[in-house]
């Protein structure tokens, strides 16, 4: 794939650090992505034998080469390849090492760190790291597609702009394995309008207990009822949208808690339009036309909340007045 060619004097503390995590037990792996820099940051505490990690490597894209840094910021290692076939190299023996068992790691984060528009030259930087993030994904995910064992993760979270970066690694995790998907926007690149139409389509996404959607998206509410607990942000919710939500959740057995993050919030006018007058201060309790199911809808400052109760407390509750069937 890529050929990385290193300076053997420099190797030695970098490579003796692979080494290390050869038998390690990882608790955490994570991926951060800055301007012509990435860093590989892993955590372990693996008590037989008793072992705390808690590491990074950082390489940067010098101008012939790249060099690797550990966290405290001692040199590892330099080579005269660039700074993301070093990422791949390193990625590739980190995850190999996995390969063998299925071996758990069990929180996995990927974070995009654009640079805050105010500073100078931050745009022409920030198009260049969007050009350059393109071939780091793909090598993320040529590296998880290419083993024999799906990555067993517990939590996988992932910053990222567009669908795309999502399906580099989402689609190679373990289904079976997953509880916790969060996914969200960069700092300094607040309101991507993530396409998530394939995402939902996923064994991973079908699977998790928990999910976050925290940055603008077209998925719908009802992608989000098989979930214990989930957050979607939305542009807006249409009376349409909202009573289709309530629908499937009063019949889904697994919901506990959505929260529908919006940035314009009418939700007050439109279950006024749903159910009628709040029970009071903007709740309202709705319950399945045969009392064996129901749900309490309170409107926040910018989110509605929608959180399962059970049966004994929805002697008062209303139906949704156009709901007869559920």
């Amino acid at each position: 794939m890529l050929k990385v060619m290193y300076r053997k004097e420099e190797s030695n503390k970098r490579d003796a650090f692979l080494e290390n995590l050869e038998t390690v037990k990882l608790d955490s792996i994570e991926i951060s992505v800055q301007f012509q820099k990435i860093t590989i940051s892993v955590k372990s505490k693996d008590v037989s034998p008793f072992i705390l990690i808690d590491e990074s490597l950082e390489y940067q894209q010098k101008t012939n080469g790249c060099e690797v840094f550990f966290k405290n910021g001692t040199k590892a290692d330099e080579s005269e390849s660039n700074y993301i076939s070093l990422f791949y190299n390193d990625f590739q023996t980190i995850i190999s090492n996995r390969m063998k068992k299925r071996k758990l790691i069990p929180i996995m984060k990927i974070e995009l760190n654009f640079i805050d528009k105010r500073i100078p030259n931050s745009e022409w930087k920030n198009r260049k790291m969007a050009e350059e993030l393109i071939s780091i994904m793909r090598e993320i995910k040529y590296v998880l597609r290419n083993r024999e064992i799906p990555l067993s993760v517990n939590i996988f979270e992932i910053q990222a702009t567009n669908e795309n970066q999502i399906l580099s690694i989402l689609p190679f995790l373990d289904p079976s394995t997953i509880q916790d998907i969060i996914i969200s926007a960069p700092t300094a690149y607040p309101y991507p309008d993530v396409d998530m139409n394939e995402i939902v389509k996923l064994e991973q996404w079908k699977n998790a207990k928990n999910i976050s959607a925290l940055l603008l998206t077209n998925t719908k509410v009802a992608n989000f009822t098989h979930v214990k607990s989930g957050t979607v942000y939305l542009q807006f919710i249409s009376i349409e949208h909202l009573e289709a939500a309530l629908q499937d959740l009063l019949l889904s057995p697994k919901f506990k808690m959505v929260h529908l993050k919006l940035r314009k919030n009418n939700g007050v006018e439109l279950l006024t339009s749903l159910v009628g007058p709040p029970d009071c201060r903007s709740k309202w309790i709705i319950r399945g036309s045969k009392k064996t199911n129901g749900v309490v809808v309170e409107v926040k400052h910018d989110e509605i909340v929608i959180t399962r109760r059970s049966q004994s407390g929805f002697v008062k509750g209303r139906p949704l007045l156009s709901l007869n069937s559920v």
